[in-house]
């Protein structure tokens, strides 16, 4: 008997309900990577939750894979309980933060992009310095 999961597709942000949909094309389970870059934190970080039992996942040999509903569940948000307000505040503030660090962290990845860049275009304009000085110009 399949596993019912509590949270429907509509309870997720439609992006991030068409990016799992995306990663899920090609069959019923995706490899760590992917379900780390679908959901926005690093391979390490979900090896961490999936360790700690925070997020199901299914052992392929050595390797992990999970399926669309356990990220969907890691995924759904948490209902603070209702006699404790700092337990939503800190709710919040974690949504927050785990928001703002993907998005530091895809700011960080354009960032060594461009890095990479200027320092093949600084060889670049080396390179040819050189060679025209080797050429007698």
């Amino acid at each position: 008997m399949e596993k019912e999961t509590s949270l429907q597709p509509t309870d997720l942000p439609p992006s991030l309900e068409k990016a799992l949909q995306e990663a899920f094309t090609k069959g019923a389970l995706i490899s760590e990577p992917d379900a780390a870059r679908v959901i926005g934190i690093s391979t390490t970080t979900l090896r961490r939750e999936a360790v700690s039992g925070k997020i199901e996942n299914t052992r392929r040999g050595t390797r992990r894979a999970y399926t669309i509903e356990a990220l969907r569940d890691y995924l759904a948000p948490i209902e603070p309980l209702k006699s404790d307000p700092q337990r939503e505040t800190a709710n919040v503030s974690r949504r927050r933060s785990a928001s703002a660090a993907a998005e530091n962290h895809q700011a960080s990845r354009r960032l060594d992009a461009l890095a990479a860049k200027l320092r093949v275009k600084k060889r670049q304009a080396y390179a040819r310095r050189v060679d025209d000085e080797g050429k007698g110009r």
